[in-house]
């Protein structure tokens, strides 16, 4: 029997070759909330696996918007890094609960526009996630952990209900986005689409930055709820500074005690009488502030102190004392603190409202009275000059093409002072400035706004010091603009 034919096997197919992973990757994200028309900030991250340093320029455009913002950050060799690009939403989106914006990497040092092309290609786009409540609030919670104690799982996981319940006795959405990152932005004009924050946590107790842009952020009228059963006390001094006054006395376990709640700004009150199985806890203090809305079995459990423009609020019960029965909706005293904690940001400096006054400074200067006077006094001291001359010579008739003649040079004289006047303004720079002192921290939050003029275009440095932000106003006639953060801010 013949063998059988043995067939050639088949030629593998190529297989395409795997596209390199970039050396220098650059991501950015925003987790909360926005709120049109404010500033926040977007997070960027990069990855540098190449064994030379990089620096970058990340830049994001608004879906409609004709400003890029965009920051200049240097990256270490085989390292990573993280930072912020504060941003300003434009005051109208185009998508409903959502604003997209597109991401592009720049290559600083090629002195053009050259994108730096990433594993999502030349550019990437995400959403800007809008909110239109009318309140909106922050939660500061510790991290999550694998296996949190019991103080830190209810500060996960009793601490949000309590303030979604407040929030929803009051008509607002009771949801609140949680902010992630382990380090706040430096810049408390970041938080401006912000109006209420819960801290629960002092994972932030080392960042200097961050804490004192929390600071400026409730000088400036923001609203901080600090549940002192969660918070040391020393993170509570950074914030409030010397208007502190809180002594430790103890903390206890309640299971039987009476609330009672009044508010002096705003007149409500109540009361609640709790009995629960599992214990609360409480911090009992000592205080000499008199603004103590709520109170249990005597001692203080709400404290607000003044910061500025805004208000800090010191809790010393834990977050199951301040619901109802149920446990899901706002007990008497949260009702209480609520109508004041929800108010709304006190109105705030704008600098654009101060744009008219600030223009109006800049101008040229019209001839003075005693110029004026003088060309008027040669004009009639010519004619009569000439009518006494032309009378001795009985040819008074040719005043009567003179009169004419000196008339208009005259009004070319001053016509000339009038141009020249406005051909000759000098660069002129209007300013003003609000300055408040906070005498407990020692610190002074400075707002205001400049007016520049000069008659010819050119370029102009734009600086900012101590974490001070100097932006111009936008172009209104500009195809685009870039506004860019330096490495050192």
């Amino acid at each position: 029997t013949p063998a059988p034919a043995v067939e050639p096997a088949a030629a593998p197919e190529p297989t395409a070759a795997p596209t390199p992973w970039p050396d220098f990757e650059v991501h950015t994200s925003s987790l909360l909330q926005h709120r049109l028309g404010s500033w926040s900030s977007i997070d960027v991250h990069a990855t540098n696996r190449s064994d030379e340093a990089r620096e970058a320029l990340v830049a994001v455009l608004f879906e409609g918007g004709k400003r890029q913002y965009s920051r200049r950050f240097w990256v270490p060799a085989r390292g990573s890094r993280s930072t912020w690009l504060p941003s300003e939403v434009p005051r109208q989106a185009t998508a409903q609960g959502g604003l997209e914006f597109t991401t592009l990497v720049l290559d600083p040092d090629a002195g053009k526009e050259v994108l730096t092309r990433t594993s999502e290609g030349l550019t990437s786009s995400a959403y800007l996630r809008v909110s239109d409540d009318a309140i909106r609030s922050l939660l500061l919670l510790p991290k999550p952990l694998l296996r949190p104690t019991p103080r830190e799982a209810e500060a996960l996981e009793d601490w949000p209900g309590g303030l979604a319940a407040v929030r929803a006795n009051r008509g607002l959405n009771p949801s609140s986005p949680t902010f992630s990152p382990d380090f706040l932005p430096p810049w408390h004009m970041a938080l401006d689409g912000v109006d209420v924050a819960l801290m629960v946590t002092d994972r932030f107790v080392h960042d200097a930055a961050g804490l004192a842009a929390l600071r400026g952020w409730v000088r400036d009228g923001g609203r901080l709820w600090i549940a002192l059963d969660a918070v040391s006390p020393d993170t509570l001094a950074t914030i409030v500074g010397h208007d502190a006054r809180l002594d430790i006395v103890d903390r206890v376990e309640l299971d039987r005690f009476r609330v009672e709640a009044r508010d002096r700004e705003t007149g409500a009150e109540g009361s609640d009488e709790i009995d629960v199985e599992v214990p609360i806890g409480m911090l009992r203090v000592a205080t000499s502030h008199r603004d103590v809305p709520v109170r249990v079995d005597g001692w203080p459990a709400a404290i607000w102190i003044p910061c500025g423009q805004g208000d800090v609020l010191v809790t010393t019960l834990g977050p199951r004392g301040w619901l109802a029965a149920d446990g899901t909706t706002a007990g008497a005293a949260a009702r209480v603190i609520g109508a004041r904690l929800l108010a709304g940001r006190p109105a705030r400096l704008d600098p654009g409202r101060l744009r008219g006054p600030l223009e109006s400074q800049i101008g040229y200067a019209t001839p003075s009275r005693w110029t004026a006077g003088a060309v008027l006094a040669g004009f009639c001291a010519l004619l009569m000059a000439a009518a006494w001359a032309w009378r001795r010579r009985h040819t008074v008739d040719r005043l009567a093409w003179f009169v004419p003649a000196a008339s208009a040079v005259t009004a070319a004289v001053v016509g000339w002072l009038g141009w020249s006047s406005s051909r000759n303004v000098a660069p002129t720079v209007a300013a003003v400035d609000m300055v408040r002192l906070a005498p407990a921290t020692g610190e002074a939050l400075v707002a205001g706004a400049a007016a520049l003029f000069a008659r010819q275009s050119r370029p102009i440095d734009w600086a900012g010091r101590d974490r001070h932000w100097v932006i111009p106003a936008p172009a209104p006639a500009s195809a685009g603009e870039r506004v860019t953060w330096q490495e050192d801010d």
